[in-house]
C-alpha cells in the first residue's frame, strides 16, 4: 500500500448513522422511479427495481474542497473488517454508489469493474493510505484517497439532483 496517514478526528458512530440515513433519504427521493427499497439485508442498501442491489457511500464535504474520493477498504482496521467498496464486491452488490451530499452528485459505479479497475492502481502504490479513528478512537478505518479524475474513465454514470 502507499503511505498512509493518520487523521487525528474521531467520528461519532451516531452523527455518521444520521449523515447515512439523511443521504439514503435523498437517494430514495432521487431515485424514486427506481423503486428503492431499503434492504433488510446489513451489506446491502437498497434494490432498485426489484432485484438489483446498492452499496450508497455518502460524504458531506463539498467536491471542491479536495479531488479525492475516500474508499474505505476496512471498516475495522485492527480486525481487517472489510468496509466499503471491498464489502460490497465480497457480497456481490450490483451497484457501488458514491455521494456528495453537499453537492447532491450521484457517482454509479458497477462494484465489479470499479473494484477491479481500482485495484491494480492500489497494488502499485499509487494512492496514499488514510486511516480514520472512529467511536472516540475505539476502532480505525483504513481507505484510500483516489482522486475521481482517476476513475472517471470507471463511472457508470453521473447524477446531480436538481432540488
Amino acid at each position: 500500500m502507499g503511505k498512509t496517514k493518520e487523521q487525528q478526528v474521531s467520528f461519532s458512530f451516531k452523527k455518521q448513522l444520521r449523515v447515512g440515513d439523511e443521504g439514503e433519504a435523498l437517494f430514495r427521493q432521487n431515485y424514486a422511479s427506481l423503486n428503492p427499497v431499503k434492504s433488510e439485508d446489513k451489506a446491502i442498501d437498497f434494490l432498485i427495481n426489484g432485484n438489483e442491489s446498492v452499496e450508497l457511500k455518502t460524504d458531506t464535504y463539498l467536491m471542491s474542497d479536495t479531488p479525492n474520493m475516500f474508499i474505505e477498504q476496512y471498516s475495522d482496521d485492527e480486525k481487517k473488517t472489510l468496509g466499503g467498496l471491498w464489502r460490497a464486491y465480497d457480497d456481490k452488490v450490483k451497484y457501488f454508489v458514491y455521494f456528495y451530499m453537499k453537492d447532491k452528485t450521484f457517482f454509479w459505479f458497477d462494484t465489479v469493474k470499479f473494484y477491479e479497475g481500482l485495484m491494480p492502481l492500489i497494488k502499485k502504490n499509487k494512492y496514499k493510505t488514510h486511516r480514520i479513528l472512529n467511536h472516540g478512537g475505539k476502532w480505525r478505518s483504513l481507505g484510500h484517497l483516489i482522486p475521481r479524475k482517476d476513475v472517471l474513465h470507471l463511472v457508470e454514470k453521473t447524477d446531480t439532483m436538481s432540488i
